[in-house]
């Protein structure tokens, strides 16, 4: 989830120039994004204390749209699978998540005194599914809905990451 923000602010930064005025048509902003940035993503969870885990997110079309503030708004569906195992005491515990959701959020830009730019990012996950399920022989008989536990820390996660994307936004504007 981390990458298709950050890969989509790196594309909307790349296509502009600062401040000065051009007028894209947001299409084309839009079709750019959705070229350039990969429909799929997988790594590592590096944050289970005594195990391990990783992730796979697949997102949807991006669509971007322009805010009378002078915000560019996008919002983007995703599905994703994680999957955790935990060394305890009596072996390892294995669990997976299966996500659906989206993500949103807005960006701002602000020209500071000395004519550099300065990124504000407001970004969030709205989850429309999140279940581990439960299998027998392979099939699914279960699903357990964990939405209230997983989108508010994935939001957490998001939230860590966003001074680290508006430094590399604003880096790629005022190079």
């Amino acid at each position: 989830m981390k990458k298709i923000a950050f890969s989509l602010f790196v594309v909307m930064v790349s296509i502009s120039y600062g401040f000065t005025q051009v007028d894209i048509p947001i299409e084309v902003i839009e079709a750019v994004a959705n070229t350039k940035i990969p429909a799929e993503f997988s790594g590592p969870i590096n944050n289970i204390p005594n195990g391990s885990g990783s992730y796979h997110v697949t997102r949807g079309h991006i669509s971007l749209s322009m805010s009378d503030d002078g915000r560019l708004h996008f919002s983007v569906p995703i599905r994703g699978h994680a999957s955790a195992k935990v060394r305890v005491l009596i072996g390892d515990i294995s669990a997976s998540v299966d996500l659906k959701g989206t993500l949103k959020g807005a960006i701002r830009f602000e020209e500071l005194p000395d004519g550099k730019v300065r990124s504000h990012l407001e970004v969030a996950i709205y989850l429309d599914d999140a279940t581990i399920p439960i299998k027998v022989s392979g099939r699914t008989l279960l699903r357990i809905p964990v939405k209230p536990l997983v989108e508010p820390e994935a939001n957490k996660l998001i939230r860590k990451h966003i001074p680290e994307a508006e430094k590399a936004i604003d880096e790629a504007i005022n190079k």
